[in-house]
Parts: structure tokens; sequence; C-alpha cells
């Protein structure tokens, strides 16, 4: 059995890389959505300066494949740990950079093209990030039948890095005037960041190996070329690996980056009042992500996958009636009922995908899936919903796509098999003699 105390190692060190990511990661998108458009993209079209910054936000998740890919790749070959320190790094520099990164006003052109090789950075890293994360700690917790649990408490804390973030911009947006949040407050958790990156980076420095991965080298069961041999031996999986996450991404991030500015901009509730709402959402998101991992362990990663994608598909038609209906009250259950439905898929997805593979193909296959999923269904569902609201006027549209993502994500998981009992030290490459 493996040891407690390195297990506990092991997934403070994944916890706190997720956490810092997806810190880094949500900050920028909510900002993005705030005062982006004006300070690095002033147009005389306020709605067109709004679709470049979004865009911007879109770009970090259109190179994730490309962090995916690399990272599997070197993780697959050469062990988890490596690929840990350096994206955690990528990741902190990038932000603090945009942290002190000039405006529009101050050096022109430079700064949006400046704004988009560091989001471009962060991408990157967040691509290579969660499927190494996950890998580990869910490796380090094979043979203990807590996997699923394992693979929660490492997921969220991606929800707690949102709830950081969108904490401190609540602070940041009621302390400050619009014009001092413009002028400086944006750039207080950027650099906080800073701060995080070294605590997380001393931790994961000390974790060992996962020991599946270190079991797979000695015994020289790595391949050369991972991915490809996913590809070619387990396409099946590589496809269920693409489709499960879709729900959760289109779900997550219209809620994320989309809803909230689009709800200030056509209600009466003001952005402070909204972020808020949201952080408290947060607050049950991360306990669902936990409770259904947790559960996920007891009845497989299916079932709670199942009901949260299946409620997700008729929750879309509710939620932006309650949004918009002018009640504190009813917006915080729009958000909380939306993100406990999310938690559900979310929370077993990283175990969920990471029983579809084998060791030696298993981090390039998670990340591939994931990351490409993320790349359309992240990072291109607000963009795609700030459109279709500026086109029509009403959020039908929006609710209709949600719908189809959830769908996606049921087919997908429908037509797996239950890999909770799955040992994962089995080889997923099947070689002819």
């Amino acid at each position: 059995m493996p040891d407690p105390r390195t297990q506990r190692k092991v997934l403070a060190a994944g916890m706190i890389g997720t956490l810092i990511e997806y810190f880094d990661f949500l900050v920028y998108a909510t900002v993005s959505g705030l005062v982006f458009g004006k300070l690095f993209f002033p147009t005389d079209n306020e709605f067109v300066g709004a679709m470049l910054a979004i865009s911007t936000f879109a770009v970090g998740f259109l190179v994730r494949p490309i962090g995916g890919i690399v990272f599997g790749h070197i993780g697959d070959r050469y062990g988890r740990r490596r690929v840990l320190s350096i994206t955690i790094t990528m990741m902190g520099i990038a932000t603090a950079l945009i942290g002190v990164l000039p405006t529009y006003s101050t050096i022109g052109i430079a700064a949006p093209i400046i704004l988009v090789i560091l989001r471009i950075t962060q991408g990157l890293g967040v691509g290579g990030e969660y499927g190494a994360a996950s890998t580990m700690v869910i490796e380090h917790a094979d043979q203990t039948g807590r996997r699923g649990l394992f693979g929660g408490l490492n997921a969220s804390a991606g929800s707690s890095g949102f709830l950081l973030a969108t904490g401190l911009l609540a602070a940041l947006t009621t302390l400050t005037t619009d014009e001092q949040f413009e002028a400086w407050g944006w750039r207080v958790p950027f650099l906080l960041s800073a701060v995080l990156l070294a605590v997380g980076f001393y931790i994961r420095y000390h974790v060992p190996e996962s020991p599946v991965m270190r079991a797979a080298v000695e015994q020289g069961r790595t391949v050369s070329r991972p991915l490809l041999e996913a590809f070619r031996h387990h396409p099946r999986q590589v496809a269920i690996a693409l489709a499960a996450p879709t729900g959760s991404f289109v779900g997550y991030y219209v809620i994320l980056v989309f809803s909230a500015p689009y709800a200030a901009n056509v209600s009466e509730h003001d952005e402070s009042a909204l972020l808020a709402l949201l952080t408290v959402g947060q607050i049950a998101y991360l306990f669902a992500v936990v409770g259904w991992a947790w559960w996920s362990d007891k009845v497989g990663r299916r079932l709670p996958m199942l009901i949260g994608s299946g409620g997700l598909m008729v929750w879309g038609f509710v939620f932006f009636p309650l949004l918009l209906s002018g009640s504190l009250t009813a917006t915080l259950v729009a958000f909380s009922v939306a993100l406990v439905l999310l938690g559900a898929i979310y929370g077993p997805l990283a175990t969920f995908l990471a029983e579809l593979f084998g060791t030696e193909v298993r981090l390039s296959g998670l990340s591939f899936g994931f990351q490409v999923s993320g790349a359309w269904a992240g990072g291109l569902s607000p963009v795609i919903a700030t459109a279709l609201v500026g086109h029509g006027g009403t959020w039908l549209p929006v609710a209709f796509m949600i719908a189809i993502a959830a769908a996606t994500t049921v087919i997908a998981v429908w037509f797996s098999k239950d890999g909770r009992h799955r040992d994962l030290r089995d080889s997923a490459t099947v070689r002819k003699s």
C-alpha cells in the first residue's frame, strides 16, 4: 500500500499547483471581461472592444492542446514530476508580467501584442498542468480505493483558486472606485501570483515520482511516441476523452466569463454584487466537486457524470431567467445549482480520463482529450455566447449551446466502461511479438 504521508504530500503538490494555475487563469478571465477592452483594445465601439478582450482569453485556450501534447510526451517519457515544475513556473511568471504590463495608452500597439504573448505562455503551462497534476495524484492513490476522491480533491483546488480570485476581485471592486480599479486595482491579483508561485514550486520540488510511472520506466515500458500509440491502439478511448469534458467546459466558462458581464449590462445588478454571488456559488461548487468525486469511488465515475450532464441540459433554460430576474436570491440559486451540476461532471472527470488509458500513454491521452476539448468548448464558448447575444439580443441560443454540450458529455460517458476497478499499472499498448 502507498505511504499515506507521501500521498498527502503529493496531493498538496498537485493542489497548490492547480490552485495557482486556475487563480492566474481565472483572474485573467474575469478582468478581461471587465476592463481589458478599454485598457488594451480601445475602440469607438464598446462591443468590439469587449469581443477583442474576451478573444485574448480564448487564445490561451487555443494553445492548450499544444501544451498538452508537449508536456504529455515529456511526462509519459520521462516522468510526471518534471512536468509539474515547468508548468507552474510558466504560468506564474507570465501572470506576474501581466500585472506590470503597461497599457495601450502608454506603449501603444505593443501592449496588446505582449499581452497575447503572455496569454499564450499561460495557455501552454495550463495545457500541461491539469494532466500532469491529475495523473500524479491519481497514480499515487492507486490500490487505495480512493482514486476518485484524490482526483476530485486535486480538481477542487482549481475551484479554490477561482474562489480566491473572485473573492479578491469582489473586494477590490467594492473598495475601489471604477477609476481606481481601472487604473491599478486590476493589477493586484496578478502580482500576488508571484508569491503563490514560490510556495508551489518549493512544494513540488520535494515530491517523489509516481510509483506507477517509476515502475514503467524501470521495466522499459515507456514508448517513444505516446500520443501516436494512444491513437493507434485506443482510438475509442481518445474519442471519449475528447467528448466527455465538453459539457463541463461550456457550462463552466459561460457562467464564469460570460454571464456576469452579460447580466451587469442587461439587469439591475452591478458587477461587484454579481462577483460576490459567483463567489458564494463557487463554495457550493468546491464541496460538490469533492462530494461527487468521493461518491464515484462507491458507484463508479459514470453515474455522477450522467446526473450532472443530464441536469445541465435542462438547467440552462432555467439559469438565464433566474439570472435576469432582478432578484439576488434567484441569481444565487441560478449560479449554485448550475455549479453543483457541473461539479458532478468535473469532480470524477480526471479519474474517469486517467482510467481510460494505461501507464505509458496515460498523460498524453488524458491531456490531449481534455485540452483539445477545452480549446474549442471552453475557450470559444464565451466568445460564441457574446456574439449570439450581440446578434440576436436573447439568451435562448446560449442555453441551447449549453444543452448540446451537456448532451455530448452524456453520450461519451454512456458509451464508456467503468474503470473504477482497473489496475493503473496495466499496460496500454498492445505490441506485436
